[in-house]
């Protein structure tokens, strides 16, 4: 999460660091479309595929006082290659991510009133419920 001035509203962003010595290589700012200084955005969990494409997961406000589960997928130079908010009601948000062999990624949070598993295709953007 980042704080962007001047109106301190937060953004789920993801950074690449050099690993020698943590030197910023990109950052990705994902913005809700309703941020609010009480409703905000927040990256929760990260993943990266075997060709280097990263993974973020949490929530955006895309509706006043409505946070979405949202997962970002960007490639291994901070291009967004799609995105998508899943709005099951109030307070949607993804805890973790994980990539399967595939390259599809997988979401575990809260969706609606309950625990939520989202499964995305990884090439780009379907959103799959009850195993279709």
């Amino acid at each position: 999460m980042t704080i962007n001035s001047p109106d301190n509203i937060s953004d789920l962003t993801v950074v690449k660091l050099r690993g020698t010595d943590g030197f910023e290589l990109w950052r990705a700012n994902i913005d809700g479309s309703a941020d609010t200084f009480t409703n905000q955005d927040f990256g929760q969990a990260i993943a990266v595929d075997g060709a280097g494409n990263a993974f973020a997961a949490g929530w955006t406000t895309n509706a006043q006082d409505d946070s979405d589960l949202t997962v970002v997928k960007l490639s291994s130079s901070g291009t967004v290659l799609w995105r998508t908010n899943v709005d099951g009601g109030a307070a949607d948000r993804a805890r973790a991510i994980a990539v399967d062999p595939a390259g599809n990624a997988v979401a575990a949070g809260d969706l609606g009133n309950g625990g939520a598993v989202v499964k995305l295709s990884g090439a780009r953007y379907r959103f799959r419920r009850g195993g279709r």
